[in-house]
């Protein structure tokens, strides 16, 4: 009976382990994707604004 109880310590230890390492990728991956769309969106405003400004500086 104890080694029954045992196993099924050792395999919810085992799945918890499991539940928090995909929630630390599937999070990491979350963080890594909005960095990265952000990071193109302020590229691209950055690029509109220098557009803007060089027009406005030729009239």
């Amino acid at each position: 009976m104890k080694t029954i109880k045992f196993t099924l310590q050792q395999k919810k230890i085992k799945l918890l382990a499991l539940s928090v390492h995909f929630f630390l990728v599937i999070t990491g991956v979350f963080v890594l994707m909005y960095l990265l769309a952000y990071g193109l969106y302020f590229l691209q405003l950055l690029r509109d604004v220098k557009q803007i400004n060089q027009k406005l500086n030729e009239k």
